[in-house]
């Protein structure tokens, strides 16, 4: 047996172990448990243990529990499914921190705000967790008190693509690539330059309206509050 393929032996031995593993957490473990025979493929076991922990802890803090997934909604349950696949995929304990922090914010919700919720996750895993600390770095962008800019200080620093150097040109683009895709998304929306007498945006004949950067946008609000990054709650 080479690479990842498995037996069906194995295949079940292994979903066995993950499932034994994550039930014996105890206020999400069941609920997960039960769905990860047909959802989870079987070498990123590790990964779905690691997220459980994390979901398990904020449960613990605010006291919910995860039950049977026959006593929630299809919706919530589909969302689960996605969780959980996109968890297994995440090499990052942030990124499974992020989805925990859904997942929690959806207990409670009507299914109307669960499908918002469902949305709001096929976003997440549109970006990447660099586009993620750039995305947070808009919601107070002056203020470098802020713990979490302090820490991505190094991949927050602004690059020029008018340098002579190849090295920093490469890493503005780069840098340059993650904003657009961002306000791509509806997540980010440039900032245009403002006359100082009329308030209005500067209009060029030759350019059209003059961006100066960019600004968070209400979309992009939700998204950082729900995945547990906003400073003000």
């Amino acid at each position: 047996m080479e690479g990842s393929d498995l037996s069906p032996k194995r295949s079940d031995y292994l979903i066995s172990l993950l499932k034994a593993s994550v039930g014996s957490i105890p206020v999400a473990g069941s609920f997960i448990s039960e769905m990860v025979s047909y959802v989870i493929p079987n070498q990123q076991i590790d990964r779905i243990v690691k997220f459980t922990k994390q979901l398990e802890q904020r449960l613990i803090r605010i006291e919910l529990y995860l039950t049977d997934s026959k006593n929630y909604s299809d919706h919530f349950v589909e969302m689960m499914e996605e969780v959980l696949r996109q968890a297994s995929r995440s090499t990052s304990d942030d990124r499974r921190d992020y989805l925990a922090s859904l997942v929690v914010r959806s207990l409670t919700m009507e299914d109307e705000r669960i499908i918002e919720s469902r949305h709001l996750l096929r976003i997440l895993n549109e970006i990447n967790d660099i586009e993620v600390i750039w995305l947070r770095s808009y919601l107070c962008p002056l203020d470098y008190t802020d713990e979490f800019l302090e820490k991505y200080q190094d991949i927050l620093q602004l690059r020029s693509t008018l340098s002579n150097d190849e090295e920093e040109y490469n890493k503005a683009c780069i840098q340059m690539s993650y904003k657009q895709h961002l306000e791509r998304l509806g997540l980010l929306r440039p900032k245009y330059q403002l006359d100082r007498n009329t308030k209005q945006p500067v209009f060029d004949k030759k350019s059209g309206l003059k961006a100066e950067g960019y600004e968070i946008t209400e979309f992009g609000r939700l998204l950082i509050k729900y995945i547990g990054l906003d400073p003000y709650e």
